[in-house]
């Protein structure tokens, strides 16, 4: 067809993606954007008289939910106050790399305009990608030797971050940030979306912020805000309530944990920072659920165990807490995870057993078994600070 030939020649062309949305506005006459998967807008092409009917640049998370899986989603978005029609086709197949959108239409007629300039916008895409690729590339194994501690000195550190135009003289806050709970699917592109989702807040709440990813993980170094450690912390968990914001308003599924290590005056320390970090998200996903942020120096005592040898911390867990497991593996039962969110819910009955969606009474009867097993009693703070030491131990050697 005369239309795919169009697009085709304006791909092999190397036109670049605003002749992709130039082509299908004059093919169609509609209003047309094409966005990354953060629902970032990458080119727009309107009719004349129409450039400011879109100011945004983020669609709603409609648009994502309806093309999760699907080549082709209408529906009706609110613009400036009034209600415009959409029709929005998936660019790419087994991954997803972006979306083409025409406003003010939902005219299924035009499917086959969309599908042939999802075509060319793969091809232009995909160049972009790799340009992104590769500079991602060694910016992360530059990150890495950071984190690793494979630099002489801190001035090797300053002297290579200034060749990226980064000031590393400066004192960094290091946060690791990840999924809760992986995506069930499409890891790689719900990575790409994480990643243009918190750079986008990164640009806007904090321009000298670096960031880098390792596999599931993105990394940030943070400039280390003026003022004392609380007035800096407090500007932490500001910021993460930015970037949840924004997750939020695209990817309303998702929830992200994050761990934060202490702050380091010298870059050559940031090694153990990322290490702090690390063990931070990993406490706070297993012992605090609820917080979101977890910062390395607010985990008390399980620091101290952070000298101890993996032999000590499991004989510790054994001698504390391996009768209620070995109850749970030889009967079936969840006397531990009963146990772990009675210590979670502070020892409130009432909180733990709406937690678990247990009456109380069989709250107290599995605690009882516990008390049992492990002659001790629950109501006193003594055993339940043990308890609780003897869970964070259990959490270090999971990490370890």
């Amino acid at each position: 067809m005369q239309i795919w030939r169009r697009f085709l020649e304006a791909a092999a062309a190397g036109e670049g993606l605003a002749s992709v949305t130039r082509i299908l506005r004059e093919e169609t006459g509609q209003p047309c954007l094409i966005m990354d998967v953060a629902f970032r807008v990458l080119a727009s092409s309107f009719p004349p008289g129409t450039e400011d009917l879109w100011e945004e640049d983020i669609l709603p998370c409609e648009v994502w939910r309806g093309t999760e899986g699907e080549e082709f989603f209408a529906g009706i978005l609110s613009v400036q106050g009034k209600q415009v029609d959409f029709l929005t086709a998936a660019i790419g197949h087994q991954e997803l790399w972006g979306y083409l959108v025409l406003l003010g239409t939902r005219d299924e007629g035009y499917r086959e305009y969309l599908r042939a300039a999802s075509r060319a916008a793969l091809v232009e895409l995909s160049r972009l990608r790799a340009h992104q690729e590769a500079e991602r590339r060694f910016r992360n194994e530059f990150i890495q030797d950071i984190l690793y501690n494979n630099l002489p000195s801190r001035e090797a550190i300053i002297t290579r971050a200034q060749l990226w135009g980064w000031d590393l003289s400066r004192p960094q806050a290091l946060v690791v940030l990840e999924y809760r709970e992986p995506p069930e699917a499409g890891l790689s592109a719900a990575m790409e979306r994480l990643r243009q989702l918190v750079g986008r807040v990164v640009s806007r709440e904090c321009p000298q912020a670096i960031m880098a990813d390792r596999s599931e993980q993105l990394i940030l170094l943070l400039p280390h805000p003026s003022g004392s450690p609380g007035e800096a912390k407090a500007w932490l968990r500001k910021f993460w309530e930015g970037v949840t914001g924004e997750i939020g308003r695209c990817l309303p599924r998702r929830d992200l944990v994050a761990g934060v290590g202490r702050f380091y005056a010298s870059p050559d320390q940031l090694y153990r920072a990322y290490q702090e970090a690390k063990l931070a998200l990993h406490v706070g996903r297993f012992l605090y659920p609820g917080a979101g942020i977890t910062f390395f120096d607010e985990l008390g005592a399980l620091r101290f165990f952070l000298n101890q040898g993996e032999q000590e911390l499991a004989d510790f867990y054994e001698d504390v807490l391996g009768p209620v497991e070995e109850y749970d593996r030889q009967h079936n039962a969840n006397l531990l995870p009963t146990l772990v969110e009675f210590i979670r819910s502070s020892a409130d009955y009432a909180l733990t057993a709406e937690r678990l969606y247990i009456h109380v009474n069989t709250l107290r009867y599995r605690l009882r078994k516990v008390e049992e097993l492990l002659g001790v009693n629950l109501r006193d703070i003594n055993t339940l600070l043990n308890l609780y030491a003897a869970l964070q131990a259990k959490v270090i050697l999971e990490r370890l």
